[in-house]
């Protein structure tokens, strides 16, 4: 879905976490997979051990870093032959297929890891996030947080779990992972931070109609900080759309007792007026609003202002789906 996107994306930048990417491959040889080893030492020891499986996996892993991932496949593909009971070689495998893009293979193949062997994290957490990329969120976030439930400490699974419960319309969900991730006391620098990027994704959910998943994210904008003008703002735009006119006016005054001359705040309230028939306050408040922004603005910017502002005087009909008439942003 377009705003479920929008709003991954947006929750990414908030926590600066990768993308559900795929996790490192492993082995349970006892040694790390990425030993410095040349390529063609590795190739060396496989044509020396031929039935040597953890060797065949090594030299697999070294080749799709090498971005080789097709011979990493074949390479692979023997090493389970040799010992296909090894949990760790099917989520390697399980990696390059998705380094490849064929991520139901992969899938399936993470799947088997875990069942060989279910204490094997990775596999776990390459499945989950694999979910999540496949938006299968609804999937892979109860996985995620299963694993944060053992390792509470790990931050990467912690922000992907974030972005999922985004991914599934769960802002609450999503911040509470938030917060984990800043620590339990939110400084002011934090709850900035939070607040903004929840008013960002909201805004972006207005943009594409979906006004009640906005509304609860500015909703939690405003647990974390009372005084966010913008979620109040954000608050009016939604019951706008709905054409909740009592709801939008009150939201729209407690942004404006914060911010006298907010100017997108100004416009909303000319928008209620006009809708409930008040033509002359609408006139009134719109003088108002053209000169808050004017005084507002610098050299250069005015034209966008005034012509959003009269993009506002005119938008006080719905359209025929019954959401407000689009209009330009400053």
């Amino acid at each position: 879905m377009k705003d479920a996107r929008l709003g991954a994306a947006l929750a990414l930048a908030l926590l600066r976490a990768l993308w559900f990417e795929p996790a490192q491959a492993q082995d349970n040889a006892g040694y790390d997979v990425w030993t410095g080893e040349r390529i063609t030492e590795l190739e060396q020891r496989v044509r020396r051990e031929p039935h040597n499986a953890v060797v065949h996996m090594r030299l697999a892993c070294a080749l799709a870093e090498a971005g080789r991932v097709r011979e990493a496949a074949r390479v692979a593909d023997a090493a389970l032959r040799l010992e296909p009971g090894r949990g760790a070689f099917w989520h390697n495998r399980a990696w390059i297929h998705e380094l490849q893009g064929n991520l139901d293979q992969a899938l399936s193949m993470y799947r088997r890891a875990a069942e060989l062997e279910p204490r094997l994290t990775v596999a776990r957490a390459g499945m989950a996030l694999l979910l999540c990329r496949m938006n299968h969120a609804a999937e892979g976030l109860p996985l995620l947080e299963a694993l944060l439930a053992e390792q509470p400490a790990d931050r990467k699974l912690r922000q992907n779990a974030a972005v999922a419960a985004l991914q599934v319309d769960q802002p609450s969900r999503a911040l509470a992972h938030a917060r984990r991730l800043v620590g339990p006391d939110l400084t002011a620098r934090d709850r900035r931070l939070l607040c903004h990027a929840l008013s960002e994704l909201a805004d972006s959910l207005l943009r594409v109609g979906a006004a009640e998943r906005a509304l609860s994210l500015a909703d939690s904008a405003l647990a974390l900080d009372a005084q966010w003008v913008r979620a109040y703002a954000l608050q009016a735009r939604a019951h706008l759309y709905r054409q909740r006119l009592a709801a939008a006016e009150e939201a729209v005054r407690m942004a404006l007792r914060l911010e006298p001359e907010r100017c997108d705040a100004l416009g909303l309230l000319v928008q209620v007026l006009a809708r409930r028939g008040d033509a002359a306050a609408a006139d009134s408040v719109s003088a108002l609003a053209e000169a808050a922004c004017l005084r507002q603005v610098t050299a250069g910017s005015q034209g966008p202002v005034l012509e959003w502002l009269d993009a506002e005087r005119r938008a006080v009909a719905p359209d025929r789906a019954g959401s407000p008439t689009r209009r330009p942003r400053p």
